[in-house]
């Protein structure tokens, strides 16, 4: 079954030279595909989606093994059994597939399905192209796998063992980068790619946390000063190299970035201290507490999509690689709530908790970032990846507070050779 993340962004696709569109219709007609020119960069957003599908299946496989080895002689869990909070062993590989598939989407794609009686179809639809890509998934591995396998007693597919339909999904989306691959090479050499093709994903994390204890005085009798923050910054590479470009739409053909930020600011200060009601200002007498506590929180989030250089370099003999990519500024809109609540007051028209909120406008600067290491040389592959960790700063622990700030980088190109 290929599956779409409920994300959708848009993409702005490059279109072939209008001197070429009969040429392509003859190359493309001799091939069989209904692909063109135009959908070079849909296919490329379709195989980083499969390709991160399959990864996040592998990883799941050796978990639903061990799961099941620890529950024997029990039989293996199928699909649809459920956990404690309703979902079926289905629906948490599709979070586990969907969940990596939003972190390199950039672009809508058609949905395909096979149902219980092995009846493949197109469940929506973007383009002609990608609905080609997804039947290929259902029609060359789930129906043939649904037709031999066993029927209940309404003729409908017999519920599989979750490890089966894991191998089966793998297998679906293998056959669609085989396909998306197979389609780029049966292009037009003015539009096929001509170098490394595919994805770069990028998240960093920055986290604050302080949280002091307010020694007691002669007024103040306890408190208490919380803050906290945490920002993430996610950015998605469609990449595509550009050196030595066949034509001008291939040199148009720029990566296109994406990064989206989330980041929340908490401060919370409460202080309970004497209070006199009765006794004169120069001659207090305390004869009360009162507490007053202020709650804030911002939150900020940001977008933004551009097309930008990436840079990749590649020794197929020692495996050593650079890649350098520059993350987009973007213009954020945060909500500021502030909660103020008073207690103990000698008036008692003074008690009780006010709330406001308000927004307001945060930039955030471009980030350039650049990793370099070794993977394993091979001449002749046509595929690599790569995962790489940036400290952006030592961790911070002190009595009453901690510092992070770190980030990941991965990355997976395919080429056609």
């Amino acid at each position: 079954m290929s599956l779409r993340s409920p994300w959708v962004a848009s993409l702005a696709v490059g279109a072939c030279l209008t001197v070429l569109t009969s040429l392509d219709r003859v190359a493309l007609a001799q091939v069989g595909t209904v692909c063109r020119c135009s959908d070079v960069s849909d296919l490329i957003n379709r195989l980083n989606m499969a390709e991160v599908a399959r990864q996040a299946l592998l990883d799941e496989l050796p978990k639903i093994e061990a799961a099941d080895k620890r529950n024997s002689p029990r039989p293996p869990a199928l699909l649809d059994d459920r956990a404690p909070n309703g979902q079926t062993n289905q629906d948490l590989i599709r979070d586990a597939i969907n969940s990596r598939m939003t972190r390199v989407q950039l672009a809508s794609t058609s949905i395909g399905r096979t149902d219980g009686r092995c009846a493949a179809s197109v469940t929506f639809e973007t383009s002609a192209c990608m609905s080609e890509i997804v039947m290929w998934h259902e029609q060359h591995v789930h129906v043939p796998a649904c037709t031999a396998a066993p029927k209940n007693v309404s003729g409908f597919r017999a519920s599989q063992t979750t490890v089966d339909y894991a191998k089966e999904e793998i297998a679906g989306y293998e056959s669609e980068i085989a396909r998306i691959k197979d389609v780029l090479r049966m292009l037009p050499a003015s539009c096929r790619p001509s170098g490394w093709f595919g994805y770069i994903e990028y998240r960093e994390e920055r986290a604050m946390e302080k949280d002091t204890r307010l020694p007691p005085g002669e007024v103040r009798v306890s408190g208490v000063d919380r803050s906290s923050m945490s920002l993430i910054r996610d950015a998605m590479v469609l990449y595509r190299e550009v050196h030595a470009p066949t034509t001008v739409t291939a040199l148009a053909a720029l990566p296109r970035v994406k990064t989206v930020i989330h980041e929340e600011v908490i401060s919370y200060n409460s202080v309970t201290g004497r209070r006199s009601c009765t006794g004169g200002a120069a001659t207090p007498r305390y004869d009360g507490t009162s507490t007053g506590t202020v709650e804030e929180k911002l939150v900020v989030n940001a977008e933004a999509e551009e097309d930008r250089d990436v840079s990749f370099d590649y020794d197929p003999q020692t495996g050593s690689y650079s890649l350098a990519f520059e993350i987009p500024e973007a213009a954020g809109i945060g909500t500021l709530t502030k909660t103020e609540t008073v207690s103990g007051a000698c008036n008692p028209a003074d008690n009780g908790t006010t709330s406001s909120s308000s927004q307001s406008s945060t930039p955030y600067h471009g980030t350039q970032v650049n990793v370099s290491g070794t993977i394993m040389p091979a001449s002749t592959a046509d595929y690599i990846q790569g995962n790489d960790t940036i400290d952006l700063g030592p961790p911070v622990t002190m009595p009453d507070a901690t510092v992070s700030h770190s980030a990941t980088v991965r990355w997976a190109f395919h080429r056609v050779p």
